[in-house]
């Protein structure tokens, strides 16, 4: 049988999928395959959220000042291949980093370039290359293995462990508050047996 235990531990997890999809821009399953490619490269799903997220504030930073860490690769890479910053608009995180590799592969990016240019995106971002390069093929072959071999958490999944938890810590949170509050409404007589305690109980035990 299926220990409470383990229905929390498992909604924890989901909610933690939940967390950083979101954290990345991506949906929870578009997420999980990156997060699951990613491994393969040494990086576990909190550091491939954090990247993602560094990614879309890069995007996000350009299009609205038309500045920050991209502006070299916007008018250094992008012109040579008819890459525009609207290009990267409404893009998820996973898509946008696919976008900047592929980008740079046509534009004949050297190793070099690409290491200065991921780096200039997110810590580490050039351990996943080998995944994105040639329009991700390894990413995408790697993310439906994960899928086929059931490591994917469907999204339906991640809402109801969402829904679980938040009505869990609500209830938690209401026995809370109502033993609080009966404790309180026996304050007097709380305070009589701490006193009957102190004064016979205590006494007679040491006897």
């Amino acid at each position: 049988l299926v220990s409470v235990q383990a229905v929390r531990t498992s909604a924890d997890f989901a909610v933690q999928i939940g967390r950083l999809s979101q954290v990345a821009n991506a949906s929870t399953t578009e997420f999980q395959k990156f997060a699951q490619a990613a491994r393969t490269v040494g990086l576990e799903q909190d550091k491939v959220a954090d990247i993602l997220k560094d990614v879309n504030d890069r995007v996000g930073d350009f299009l609205a000042t038309g500045g920050g860490p991209m502006k070299d690769f916007f008018e250094n890479v992008a012109p040579l291949v008819g890459v525009t910053a609207e290009n990267f608009r409404n893009l998820s995180g996973p898509q946008a980093l696919q976008l900047y590799v592929d980008t740079l592969q046509k534009a004949g990016a050297s190793q070099q370039d690409f290491t200065f240019y991921l780096e200039a995106m997110a810590s580490d971002t050039t351990a996943l290359l080998p995944l994105l390069k040639d329009q991700g093929a390894v990413m995408r072959q790697l993310g439906t293995e994960a899928e086929r071999t059931g490591r994917i958490i469907s999204e339906d999944a991640v809402t109801a462990a969402v829904d679980y938890t938040n009505k869990a810590q609500a209830l938690n949170d209401t026995l809370k508050v109502q033993l609080l509050e009966t404790i309180y409404s026996l304050e007097d007589e709380l305070i009589v047996l701490k006193q009957f305690v102190t004064d016979y109980g205590l006494p007679a035990f040491e006897a």
